[in-house]
């Protein structure tokens, strides 16, 4: 699957991949994640730093809004995309926040196996009725966000949009990547 790439040190890079402090390659910010919006098509981008004491740690394209795109994995694209594949069993969706929590849950199967959840990840303003909207009927979802005052904010906006349709779980303190 291609989750994430690596900017090579040595890349020329448009405008747009920069931040007040320079190009993401000056940054840091050299991993980068595809974006999707509500219907599946990958829109944007946000680039990572892997520097742990880098802030920020994650950058949007300079001039460009991210609000309302998700990460998403091969079966979330799908699902964002309208198509509930007939082979999918159980009906699981992770929802994580950031980058490394999504990545994590993005890789906890083999490629080869159709099986598993949906994994989709968020960010400040990602979360929207539209995507939730795109999520099917009787799903089961697990909210695996951060417990502090963001993460706990993103799950309560998730837990609207779906209540009532899915089964909703939310991570206990701990267990964000763990289980």
């Amino acid at each position: 699957w291609d989750l994430a790439r690596a900017l090579p040190s040595d890349q020329r890079l448009p405008r747009w991949a920069s931040c007040r402090g320079g190009l993401w390659i000056e940054t840091g910010h050299r991993v980068i994640f595809r974006l999707t919006e509500e219907a599946g098509q990958a829109v944007s981008l946000r680039a990572r730093c892997t520097d742990p004491s880098t802030t920020p740690k994650s950058l949007a394209p300079a001039g460009f809004s991210v609000k309302g795109l998700v990460l998403a994995d091969p079966l979330g694209i799908q699902l964002l995309s309208g198509v509930v594949p007939d082979w999918w069993e159980p009906r699981d969706v992770v929802i994580s926040e950031g980058e490394p929590d999504w990545l994590t849950w993005s890789t906890r199967q083999r490629e080869s196996d159709e099986q598993g959840p949906a994994c989709l990840g968020v960010e400040a303003g990602a979360w929207s009725k539209q995507i939730a909207d795109r999520i099917p009927d009787g799903c089961r979802v697990v909210i695996r966000t951060h417990h502090d005052e963001p993460g706990e904010r993103y799950a309560r906006q998730i837990v609207t949009t779906l209540q009532g349709r899915c089964q909703v779980f939310r991570s206990r303190p701990g267990e964000e990547v763990s289980r």
